[in-house]
């Protein structure tokens, strides 16, 4: 019956925007902890503001998981080619000055066909893996190479940093 309707509108309505809050906006912020998609949602927003295309790289330190999720979520035309800083030999450890020649070097032959390089540098404990000790040698390799370029800190709901995104 027509009474019925709104009632139906008023139910989906509220089923779909609270999936979107409990799948999409929440994991995309330190609501919990361990999560494999914290800070995600302003990664994608980050990127996306700042303009990308199918030349656009993205560079992750060591946490594959973030691929798929990335690569699903906002990319819709122009896909961003997604690498990792271990695909091309930069290990955390020993880190420092070896790993930024590699990563100057490497970065050389990128931007060879690649318009810009985002690098996005995991800043939050995942206890389960502990990679963030891993991903900050990365980021201080980076900086080596780079020590006059700022990042974009994305930060969680208790305001501790979680990813730290460098543009070149």
């Amino acid at each position: 019956s027509v009474r019925k309707v709104p009632g139906w509108i008023l139910l989906a309505g509220s089923v779909l925007t609270g999936s979107y809050f409990i799948f999409i906006h929440l994991p995309g912020k330190n609501f919990y902890g361990g999560a494999s998609l914290m800070g995600n949602y302003q990664i994608y927003n980050h990127i996306k503001e700042r303009g990308y295309s199918s030349n656009t790289t993205i560079m992750l330190s060591q946490v594959n998981e973030h691929r798929p999720h990335m690569g699903l979520r906002l990319f819709t035309q122009g896909v961003p080619k997604f690498k990792n800083l271990l695909d091309f030999g930069i290990v955390a450890w020993p880190g420092g000055a070896p790993e930024a020649v590699k990563i100057q070097k490497m970065e050389r032959e990128l931007l060879k066909t690649s318009d810009k390089i985002f690098y996005c540098f995991q800043y939050w404990t995942d206890f389960a893996v502990y990679t963030y000790v891993d991903a900050e040698q990365l980021r201080e390799s980076f900086v080596i190479a780079h020590p006059n370029l700022k990042p974009f800190i994305i930060n969680g709901l208790d305001g501790k940093p979680l990813w730290r995104i460098y543009e070149v």
